[in-house]
């Protein structure tokens, strides 16, 4: 069976709150049914709260992953795309639009466009010419009505700035404040302004960013932020953020989306004033911004960039986030946040420099072998062995009945026709239960999953050979093959999404690889 690949998006979030994903995935099992396809339940892609108006689910959406991974070949030709119309893929300006769709059909893979049951391949298309003239013209359209709601978006918050003075722009403001529906006004959180005061006096009185953020963990001051799955906690770069935020003497910054050199950022226009009810005085605010302007910002990486373990790194002791942290200019290390917080955890900092040498040479040299002495491929494939064995026997036990049947030679064996009827009855149920189970083991892993990850092996071990290392690029390659790695002294306990864990131990000189199996762990 060809294998089918449904790709949804809406654009709005709230467009997930009535029945679009329903309909879209509906739809893509219906078609997938009525045509012999198989509708691939792994790698569904879907872009919910994405627009494709400026290439946003190419950039950042699961659209650029699946045409990443036709390049990687693990979509493979002769696979079809399912998709509720050709607008769900790009409403881009033209060029960038049809050249996504030429991409897809090129590399042999179908579109299928389900509200109109259109199936546009390079074969049909090469056929008939005025398939590709159809497929442009709903894509122009496509743009042109997306263009037209973003003009008349732009306009209608325009006016919304223009009578900002008199009308509320928008209901979120800064933390210290709330807003009430009923007077349509922002009303100040006296606590939350008071601890506003209290950061700007300590900065005018000499302290930095870091002792205040410490002194307002230390006395245990609730932060008006939140982070789920992790504590909220005062750290310095959110009170350089209410430092420099004019929000606190009640300017609004509204900001426009930009776009150009193939980015879309948020640009600021000039402040409206008086908007919200100031917590802090215009006399304070200077001066604090006077003494920020005398001391030179440090231009910082980004954490992704300067450290390949960001987002994935984890302390073994309290399960925090491993963070980045730079020491003049020739010590950096690795710390639990957790431990740098004062959030309950003991782990000492980590020199980088060696940490991320090591781990290079030796994930490298063992994520060579890693295929081969995968433990979940290898009873998975034990598994399909036996199974394909056993209903190979039961088939031609099936079909040696039948055809002893026909020539009334069977029938001798039994002493009743009733004890047939349950041999022929087990057999038709043992069959039926090897394909199950075939199906079951099948979905569980893969051949496409060990396509993948040798292709983050293979995209891994090149990037990591060369002289100037891309972090940024390692730290997806390793977060698409593992779930977390763990970090400490002597140790490096990497958890892959499949497969057994991966042990590296080292010291100031020497360093060693081990695969440590699931019973192993047990013991």
């Amino acid at each position: 069976m060809a294998k089918a690949f449904s790709y949804m998006r809406f654009s709005t979030p709230d467009q997930a709150k009535g029945d679009s994903k329903r309909r879209q995935y509906q739809q893509a099992e219906e078609y997938a049914a009525a045509h012999g396809l198989e509708l691939d339940d792994k790698l569904t892609y879907s872009d919910f709260g994405i627009s494709a108006f400026r290439g946003a689910n190419i950039e950042i959406g699961k659209l650029g992953q699946f045409m990443e991974a036709i390049r990687r070949k693990e979509v493979e030709s002769g696979s079809y795309l399912l998709v509720e119309s050709l607008d769900r893929i790009s409403r881009d300006v033209i060029l960038p639009a049809q050249n996504i769709f030429t991409q897809i059909i090129l590399e042999g893979v179908t579109i299928v466009t389900l509200a109109d049951r259109r199936v546009y391949s390079a074969e049909s298309v090469n056929k008939s010419p005025f398939l590709l003239i159809e497929a442009i013209v709903i894509l122009i359209r496509a743009n042109e009505e997306s263009e037209m709601k973003s003009k008349r978006l732009k306009s209608m918050w325009e006016n919304k700035r223009k009578n900002a003075s008199t009308q509320t722009l928008t209901t979120v403001g800064p933390g210290w404040l709330k807003y009430n529906k009923r007077t349509q006004q922002f009303e100040v959180i006296a606590e939350r302004a008071a601890i506003v005061n209290r950061i700007y006096n300590e900065y005018l009185s000499g302290k930095g960013y870091l002792t205040i953020a410490r002194t307002l963990r230390k006395d245990k001051i609730r932060t008006w932020t939140f982070k789920k799955g992790e504590k909220s906690i005062w750290r310095e770069h959110y009170v350089s953020r209410i430092l420099k935020n004019p929000a606190v003497i009640g300017t609004l910054t509204p900001h426009v989306m930009g776009h150009g050199n193939g980015k879309t950022q948020r640009v600021p226009l000039e402040g409206i004033k008086n908007y919200y009810p100031p917590v802090i005085s215009e006399e304070l605010y200077e001066k604090v911004q006077t003494r920020r302007g005398q001391y030179k910002t440090r231009y910082c990486d980004s954490a992704a960039l300067k450290n390949i373990f960001s987002m994935i790194g984890r302390c073994p002791q309290c399960n925090g986030r491993m963070m980045y942290l730079k020491k003049g200019p020739r010590w950096d290390y690795i710390i639990c946040t957790n431990a740098q917080y004062q959030q309950g955890c003991t782990t000492n900092n980590i020199p980088y420099g060696r940490l991320e040498n090591v781990f290079i040479t030796e994930f490298t040299k063992a994520i060579t072998d890693f295929p081969f002495i995968n433990p979940v491929i290898n009873k998975t494939r034990l598994g399909v062995s036996h199974l394909k064995e056993k209903l190979r026997r039961a088939t031609i036990r099936q079909n040696r009945l039948f055809n002893n049947l026909k020539k009334g030679i069977e029938l001798e064996t039994y002493k009743s026709t009733m004890s047939l009827h349950m041999d022929l009855q087990t057999l038709e149920t043992t069959i039926e239960d090897c394909h199950k189970e075939l199906i079951r083991l099948n979905s569980l892993h893969t051949d496409h999953s060990l396509k993948q990850m040798k292709s983050y092996i293979q995209d891994f071990t090149k990037y990591s050979s060369v002289d100037y290392l891309n972090r940024e690029l390692l730290n997806t390659l390793l977060r698409s093959m593992c779930d977390t790695v763990l970090i400490s002294h002597n140790l490096i306990d990497i958890n892959f999404k499949m497969g057994p864990r991966l042990h590296i131990e080292y010291d100031k000189y020497v360093s060693e690889y081990e695969y440590i199996s699931d019973k192993q762990l047990a013991k």
